[in-house]
């Protein structure tokens, strides 16, 4: 099995560790957060990046500008690096499935509501994802059983 990291462990943390155990992956996974806290089972904790080395991939949270302790300490490993909007859109384009995707500075939360709004209104099958609310790899198995339009929102 693949040693996998998460950088962070908040709300797309948790729904990143949640799709990986909902695919199978059953080996610890490697947690690394700025303060300690509770991880779940299978999870190991760590405040410093001492345990990057060895890892075969890292998942990244939002949160983590490239100025930041870990992720600049992650950056001088030669360690393949994700996201959850990644992992997300790959697995939405192996599937065919549709994804309109807004990212702006302004204005994202009114134009992809008023957008998924419309699609409902028009009689189309269509799911909010991204930061705008729920997670999108929390909503993955049911966006994958029903084939909707998916709208995704980003910063």
């Amino acid at each position: 099995g693949k040693r996998i990291g998460l950088l962070g462990l908040g709300r797309e943390g948790q729904a990143t560790l949640a799709a990986l155990r909902r695919r199978g992956h059953r080996e610890p996974v490697d947690v690394f957060v700025d303060t300690p806290t509770d991880v779940p089972d299978g999870a190991r904790l760590h405040t410093t990046p001492d345990a990057f080395a060895g890892l075969d991939c890292v998942i990244r949270s939002p949160g983590f500008a490239p100025t930041h302790r870990l992720r600049a300490a992650l950056d001088q490993y030669a360690i393949p690096q994700r996201t959850a909007t990644q992992l997300f859109l790959r697995e939405m384009r192996d599937s065919g499935i549709t994804v309109i995707g807004l990212t702006a500075s302004k204005g994202k939360s009114t134009t992809s509501t008023l957008l998924h709004l419309m699609l409902i209104e028009a009689g189309r099958d269509a799911a909010l994802v991204g930061n705008i609310g729920v997670p999108a790899l929390e909503l993955m198995d049911a966006i994958l059983a029903t084939r909707p339009l998916v709208v995704m929102v980003e910063s």
